[in-house]
């Protein structure tokens, strides 16, 4: 058996780190309430006139998209902004099914629709570098961006706009990202609460707090010329969105979070799916990690947000890890805590706080804040957030060589 001094320092130290994580969690969930009161009353004060609204370009980088394509193209088409005044430029990226077909069918049709091409032999690799492309052959100084399986709302993009324009400090503004499938299966409505969660707290919240938003992969408009300044997006960068959120801290800039700006998307419907893409993001951010600890300008704008992604993504993992590494030597009498009954009673207290911080998220949506909702979010903890350790935990053995290329990774796309 283990020793019990160290079985009893261990298991203090775990139960520490989930605790300062649920403190500032729950301050940041008392701040993403706040946002959301506060946009609730203020939010529509956002809404004026058409006529005063600036030129936008929508970027939409698309790879083996028929699936997904005819409906993100309607829900486009169907935006509530000046015709004259925005242009749907869809990145076909070297597709192979009928991505393309359906990209010229709807460009014959609609001439706010310009379809771009990238032959097979000469296709990108990766998202940033499809954006890019896109960069040369987009007219507007404002950019949006979308996945190609999102369904903005209608006033989606008026909303970014109108939040961006409010402040010239402002460089990008993101919307809130909800899940299109959410009522699919059991891993589909745990995605769905892990969003909201996400959009709230550490979107809405850190915005509320500390004025601090990422950007996310969809769903939000950036200045031309702060793109630019900053260098345009990171072709070798697996998680170009928080790469590029970064380098615009670096320089001086305010992204900003506007939740009244709504899209949809779908969510992988299988775990083998959802692993390689939560894989993806955290090796991407071990990229931008990398590049904290050897630039020092980078190091400097963003030290919060390397902190924060540092206890996250590993001293938080490693000890719940190694929590459940000393709950499974226990069941197998090959461990033992002195005070175990204390000890548990506030692990168990910090679940509550888990559940509980869920729950005020979910208030934030209509619908959401049910008693099945409820026990989804107990159920996560011992489910769901188990496969994100399991994931995180994986990144530290999967090597990635960054001078390899990059190459598209897409999320599995179904019929809706």
């Amino acid at each position: 058996m283990f020793k019990s001094e160290i079985i009893d320092l261990v298991f203090l130290l775990s139960l520490t780190a989930m605790w300062l994580a649920l403190f500032y969690h729950a301050f940041v969930t008392v701040k993403g309430y706040e946002y959301f009161k506060f946009i609730q009353a203020q939010g529509e004060e956002m809404l004026v006139t058409l006529q005063d609204l600036p030129g936008v370009s929508v970027l939409v980088p698309a790879k083996n998209e028929e699936q997904v394509l005819e409906a993100t193209l309607n829900a486009l088409l169907e935006l509530d902004y000046p015709k004259d005044r925005i242009e749907l430029v869809i990145l076909n990226d070297g597709s192979t099914d009928n991505t393309k077909k359906i990209l010229d069918e709807y460009a014959a049709k609609y001439s706010r629709i310009k379809p771009v091409h990238i032959p097979v032999t000469e296709q990108c690799h990766g998202k940033a570098a499809v954006l890019n492309e896109g960069l040369k052959h987009s007219k507007y100084d404002l950019l949006v961006v979308f996945d190609a399986d999102n369904v903005p709302e209608i006033l989606s993009v008026q909303y970014l706009v109108r939040a961006l324009l409010k402040d010239e400090k402002f460089a990008a503004v993101c919307g809130k990202i909800r899940t299109l499938n959410r009522n699919k299966n059991l891993l589909t409505r745990f995605a769905n609460i892990e969003f909201i969660v996400h959009q709230w707290l550490l979107q809405g919240g850190r915005w509320r707090a500390h004025r601090i938003a990422l950007l996310p992969g969809t769903n939000y408009v950036i200045r031309r010329d702060a793109l630019l300044k900053a260098g345009s997006w990171d072709p070798k960068a697996l998680t170009e969105d928080t790469e590029l959120s970064l380098r615009l801290f670096t320089l001086g800039y305010t992204i900003a979070f506007f939740p009244l700006a709504n899209s949809w998307e779908q969510e992988p419907e299988d775990w083998v799916v959802w692993r390689r893409q939560r894989l993806r993001w955290i090796q991407g951010n071990k990229y931008i990690v990398k590049r904290f600890l050897v630039d020092k300008s980078f190091r400097k704008a963003n030290f919060a947000n390397f902190f924060y992604m540092f206890v996250m993504y590993y001293a938080l993992v490693l000890f719940i890890a190694l929590s459940d590494i000393i709950f499974i030597l226990g069941l197998l009498g090959l461990a033992k805590v002195s005070f175990l009954w204390p000890l548990v009673a506030m692990w168990a207290f910090a679940i509550a706080i888990f559940t509980l911080e869920i729950m005020i998220a979910l208030t934030c949506e209509v619908g959401e804040a049910t008693w099945s909702n409820f026990g989804l979010a107990v159920l996560m903890y011992f489910t769901y957030c188990q496969q994100w350790l399991y994931v995180a935990l994986k990144s530290f053995v999967v090597a990635r060589n960054g001078k390899k290329k990059v190459f598209w990774d897409k999320t599995q796309r179904f019929k809706v």
